[in-house]
């Protein structure tokens, strides 16, 4: 919803290069995601596992181990995204006014780059942990911060596609402060203290191992989405790279929503699972499946 919220207004009131310079900059940011998307579905499938084993320290050097490794990820992540950024602008085709606005947007997210990942991963832990409606709470409030501050930023100081990037970067701020806190505090079951913190070698290569998958998924959804900008820039014009980018928001909407299912089983898929119920596993997968065919076909009539 950030980049969709963020995609309303630059095409309002910066227009048609605003939305493509943005369309051109997403899959830079799905670069970012992805690694947040790692960190979040691998470490919350070790938690939820350690969990159904009844081992709850163990739970909590997995979720104490996915914290660091976004440290330790976050700082050369934001390094390597703030020096290719333009390049990778460049070799989808931007170009002029086009790759100033994208590298306006993107160099500030790829500066923030620790925000966007841990507000990717954060509640994805946080979930897992028992705690689902807070971590959608988090979210939405973080959504609801984002749409005030695009507000007065680039529709009331007209500040473009850079203020948009500050209005992303300062709700996934507050995403990131309330799930620190969140986890820091008693309410958490697996409560940390900056004393407990403890990095454990194993538990991080098993997360990324787990969380490989989802994050394999983002990169390739990232590819697609360049190489379609990519060929409209050839082929075409930034109008219709635009277009593209507002077509791609109706995608992603029900992407998300599948997405979301999928995520929304791994809990208790991942709980059953160290509880050895396999049974329930079966059952849980045939419900999903079964409300992302109707939903899917719900979506193509609308």
């Amino acid at each position: 919803l950030f980049q969709i919220v963020d995609g309303i207004f630059v095409g309002h009131f910066v227009g048609a290069d605003g939305l493509a310079g943005i369309t051109l900059a997403w899959p830079i940011l799905c670069l970012l995601m992805s690694t947040g998307i790692m960190i979040g579905m691998g470490g919350g499938s070790l938690i939820s596992n350690y969990r159904g084993e009844g081992k709850t320290v163990k739970a909590q050097q997995s979720l104490s181990t996915s914290l660091l490794l976004w440290l330790l990820l976050g700082l050369p992540t934001t390094l390597l995204a703030y020096l290719c950024s333009p390049l990778l602008l460049t070799v989808q085709g931007a170009e002029a006014e086009v790759l100033q606005l994208g590298i306006e947007y993107i160099d500030l997210l790829a500066l923030g780059a620790l925000l966007p990942i841990g507000s990717t991963a954060l509640p994805l832990l946080i979930r897992n942990l028992d705690s689902p409606n807070v971590a959608t709470f988090v979210l939405v409030m973080g959504a609801l911060l984002n749409i005030a501050l695009d507000y007065l930023l680039v529709a009331h100081w007209q500040m473009g596609l850079k203020g948009a990037a500050i209005a992303t970067l300062l709700a996934q701020l507050f995403i990131c402060l309330t799930s620190l806190g969140y986890l820091l505090s008693s309410r958490c079951p697996a409560q940390l203290s900056l004393r407990s913190l403890s990095f454990q070698t194993s538990d991080a290569i098993e997360l990324m191992q787990l969380g490989s998958s989802a994050m394999v998924m983002t990169l390739y959804t990232s590819f697609v989405v360049a190489l379609h900008n990519w060929l409209f820039m050839q082929y075409a014009s930034p109008v219709a790279v635009a277009a593209f980018g507002l077509v791609g928001y109706l995608m992603m909407l029900f992407y998300q929503l599948a997405g979301g299912i999928a995520e929304g089983i791994q809990p208790p898929v991942s709980y059953y699972f160290g509880s050895e119920k396999f049974g329930r596993i079966k059952q849980l997968i045939l419900l999903a499946l079964k409300v992302i065919l109707i939903s899917g076909l719900i979506w193509v009539v609308l």
